[in-house]
């Protein structure tokens, strides 16, 4: 019998573009066989990794095209009324030791320099940036909605602005160069850079400046979302893109190797994710905006203090429950790990509006990394109410996050006032724990906060002035069964190892059906369900003709649940009309079925997008494994290489 086996991950992994990379090794040839597989996340840009350094990666994108081409057409030369009044000459010494720097020079009294116009940008924080030099005049002016005037002289200086969130100057070498960057919240339709005679003074016709010319030496200009310039990326004809793209499987390091991100739709209220001035306020948080390095490894997060005993000083996200099934809230926050014992507690909150019963108050240690629940409000501990998650670690960073259900919805819906979900993250919540205490200045460092539906947080979704929404991961269903046994019998076994996310409901992690699509059936299954205390159970699947009345299962027992967030590797294994189960080296049990069809799809993901999980490794045998294979595979041990595996386990039929 040929011994194909279809795979993804297990230490190989390799992604081009919207393709996600599986591969077969056959026992004649002994050659890897690719199979590309599409992957499917919609077109939006909010999805993040964790990359290989450990850092929080995400889609970057400078907006502007021909970003230092300031001859081109693309770039509009201001002119005066008859014709002309900007020059632009390139060959310049640059801030990099190239000669790709530009001199833009206004020859007349008019207004001058150069401007794009933007397309397809929406009323979000972005940073409009370009390295600029003196030349025969030292200010030039930053315009995009808002505008800055900078004074390249010296150690640089911001002048005059309006309209703008944040303008800076860094000094670049000891040539004269600066980066300038400048921060708006709004639809940007047009950039531009204007030589300027003095601060304020663009050097028209109505002010009185000598002869009002001048020039500046520019390079490198950039337009992209976030309060921060990041580092420069060079854009041609169209708009240059990096990092976390559309459609793009999310291979993620958060667990120190190659793992496959597999998630359902989630969006993140909060407005500004990491700029925390720009969401709503109360009782005055004394905010730093950009203040540290954060998770991402850029200096975008933020500092939050309480200089006042006894006041809530806090950063709010509030959002209107659109129907009685928006039960389950997480609010999650990254806060930056303390370096000796804290005497006082930065908090969080989950707060639903018009109802008494659900209030979840808790404190974080961010020494230890731990939660408690805070009085001063109904405790949400019973009733499987809150859920105060284990922090995870990111480096220099705890993850917190909490989860509360509504039970007051669930119990009575018709009758439940709660008309609003809030999450709050508080300056200081507690001194010892139990409520509000008395010590002044308290602070700390936090970046990323997210507020979203469900119970338990996904991966970091920045915003940047709205909610943003990441789509879910898919991968397309394989439906090729001419490929050499890879599908088409019922001697098959289905291998995972990974990690669940979820605390509730169903998570899918491979399917076999009888035909194509999202839910045509019978299918064999392996999924978790049953959850508890954080635990679920691994179960398979028989399910004939879409009937769940009829569904056979086999699962793990309590004693053996499977912690949340803890790797597990399970086997479903088909032998004719009888399918087993063994997880984590235990086989739990064996069922028969009396419907055969042939095999004509495989799935690693799911239609109803009910998934929470991340793969290590995932493997379909086109045979029966025996039980001291399955054994094997479902223990500890791991092997370097699938040839390594197959050599050492000698599979049979």
């Amino acid at each position: 019998m040929s011994k194909h086996s279809l795979r993804i991950g297990g230490g190989k992994w390799a992604v081009k573009e919207d393709k996600l990379l599986a591969y077969a090794e056959g026992d004649i040839s002994g050659k890897f066989r690719a199979h590309e597989l599409d992957f499917d996340r919609g077109d939006d840009i909010y999805a993040t990794r964790v990359n290989k350094e450990g850092l929080i990666e995400k889609h970057r994108e400078n907006r502007l095209v021909q970003s230092n081409s300031f001859d081109n057409a693309s770039w509009n030369k201001v002119s005066s009324s008859d014709g002309d009044g900007t020059t632009v000459t390139s060959g310049q010494q640059g801030y990099d030791g190239t000669n790709d720097a530009w001199l833009v020079s206004k020859t007349k009294q008019e207004f001058g320099g150069v401007n794009q116009t933007v397309g397809g940008n929406t009323d979000n924080l972005q940073t409009f940036s370009v390295y600029a030099k003196a030349g025969s005049v030292n200010h030039v002016r930053l315009y995009a909605i808002g505008y800055a005037y900078f004074d390249l002289s010296g150690d640089g200086s911001v002048g005059a602005k309006s309209g703008e969130k944040e303008a800076s100057i860094t000094k670049i070498g000891n040539d004269g160069w600066f980066r300038l960057s400048l921060t708006v919240d709004a639809d940007v339709n047009v950039v531009k850079i204007n030589p300027a005679i003095a601060d304020g003074d663009l050097g028209e016709d109505r002010v009185d400046d000598g002869d009002g010319t001048g020039s500046v030496y520019v390079q490198d200009a950039q337009l992209e979302l976030g309060a921060i310039t990041t580092s420069y990326l060079e854009s041609g004809a169209s708009t240059a893109k990096e990092g976390v793209s559309e459609d793009m499987p999310r291979i993620d390091y958060m667990n120190g190797k190659a793992q496959l991100l597999i998630e359902a739709d989630r969006t993140n209220y909060f407005t500004c994710s990491e700029y925390a001035s720009g969401n709503t306020l109360s009782n005055n948080p004394v905010l730093t905006d950009n203040y540290a390095i954060s998770p991402e490894g850029r200096k975008n997060a933020f500092k939050i203090a309480d200089n006042v005993a006894g006041t809530y000083r806090r950063v709010e996200a509030s959002q209107t429950k659109l129907a009685d099934e928006d039960l389950n809230w997480t609010f999650s926050v990254f806060v930056k790990k303390a370096t000796s014992p804290v005497s006082s507690y930065g908090g969080m909150a989950l707060t639903f509006g018009g109802g008494t019963v659900n209030r979840a108050y808790v404190a974080f240690d961010e020494y230890y990394g731990t939660l408690v629940h805070v009085s001063g409000g109904a405790d949400p501990t019973n009733d499987n109410r809150l859920t105060l998650h284990k922090a995870k670690s990111y480096g220099d960073y705890w993850r917190f996050a909490i989860s509360v259900r509504d039970t007051d919805q669930a119990q009575s819906p018709a009758s439940n006032n709660n008309t609003s979900v809030n999450a709050i993250l508080y300056a200081r919540l507690s001194d010892n724990g139990t409520g509000l205490g008395t010590t002044e200045n308290k602070e700390y460092v936090a970046y990323g906060m997210q507020f979203e539906k469900g119970l338990f947080p996904t991966s970091y979704i920045p915003t940047y002035g709205a909610s943003a929404t990441r789509s879910r991961d898919r991968i397309s269903a394989i439906t090729d069964s001419s490929t050499d046994g890879i599908t088409g019998n019922y001697n098959t076994t289905m291998f995972f190892d990974g990690v669940a996310y979820r605390n509730q409901g169903n998570g899918r992690f491979i399917a076999i059906r009888n035909t194509a699509g999202d839910s045509s059936d019978p299918r064999i299954l392996l999924f978790s369900a049953g959850h508890s205390n954080n635990k679920f159970g691994v179960y398979a699947q028989y399910l004939p003709d879409n009937d769940l009345d009829a569904d056979i299962l086999i699962n793990t027992p309590a004693e053996r649940k499977v912690a949340v967030g803890e790797e597990f590797k399970a086997l479903l294994r088909v032998n004719g009309t009888s399918f087993t189960l063994f997880c984590n080296g235990f086989k739990e049990g064996t069922s028969t079925f009396t419907q055969q069809n042939d095999i004509e799809s495989i799935e690693f993901t799911n239609g109803l997008a009910d998934n929470g999980h991340s793969v290590n490794d995932a493997q379909i045998f086109p045979f029966s494994v025996t039980d001291n294979d399955a054994f094997v595979l479902t223990s500890n041990e791991t092997y370097a290489t699938f040839a390594d595996m197959s050599e050492t386990l000698k599979y049979s039929s």
